[in-house]
């Protein structure tokens, strides 16, 4: 059963140039990866700084691996300490 990841980022401002390549490189990851389907990101219209990234995985499997990705892993700490908020995911199936 496919899966939607919701991913929300708290990018301070000025934070976005250094962040955007690392999450340039993490979506082209994706990409590479059989089980990811696609993914949208956007901006909260109130909170600029508020980014949320909607991302479409075959199953919960697929994605699991994905997350425990070392490499995945090495770039997402480099984000996080960028913004100095951790990252959050939340799995959601369809109804």
């Amino acid at each position: 059963m496919s899966v939607k990841i919701i991913i929300l980022r708290k990018v301070p401002q000025g934070a976005e140039k250094e962040i955007k390549p690392l999450v340039m490189k993490l979506r082209a990851m994706c990409m590479q990866n059989e089980g990811y389907i696609g993914g949208e990101t956007l901006i909260n219209a109130d909170d600029p700084t508020e980014v949320l990234v909607i991302s479409s995985w075959k199953d919960v499997g697929e994605w699991n691996c994905w997350l425990a990705s070392e490499e995945r892993a090495r770039i997402q700490n480099q984000i996080d300490e960028i913004t100095g908020h951790a990252t959050v995911y939340q799995v959601y199936y369809h109804a």
